[in-house]
C-alpha cells in the first residue's frame, strides 16, 4: 500500500514514491505489511528494529512524507535529493544489520 495525496507538484509524487520504496524495504526486511489504519509513523516504528540511526532517518521520513500529502505549499527543493540519501542510510543500514 502506498501513501496517496490529492495535492499536485512533481516534488511531492517524487517522495511519496520514495516513500513507496521504503515501504517495500521495510516490508521485506520485516515481513509486516502496512495495516491500513496504520499511520507512516506507526508502520515505519513497528517494522524495523530499535536502531537509533535507521529510527532517525524514519522519523524525517515520517515528517517529509505528512508534510508531502498534506501541507499544500510547494515542497523545497532539497527534499527530494535528501529523501533518495535518507533511502539509500536506511538501506544499508537495514543489509548491514546495523
Amino acid at each position: 500500500m502506498s501513501y496517496r495525496s490529492t495535492l499536485s507538484g512533481e516534488r511531492r509524487r517524487e517522495l511519496l514514491k520514495l516513500y513507496s520504496r521504503l515501504e517495500k524495504l521495510l516490508r521485506r526486511k520485516s515481513g509486516v505489511r502496512r495495516k491500513p489504519w496504520q499511520t507512516v509513523g506507526d508502520y515505519a516504528g513497528a517494522a524495523t528494529v530499535a536502531n537509533p540511526g535507521v529510527r532517525k532517518q524514519l522519523d524525517w521520513f515520517t515528517q517529509a512524507v505528512w508534510q508531502a500529502a498534506y501541507n499544500p505549499g510547494e515542497l523545497s527543493a532539497g527534499l527530494v535529493q535528501q529523501g533518495r540519501k535518507r533511502l539509500a542510510r536506511i538501506n544499508a543500514a537495514l543489509k548491514s544489520g546495523a
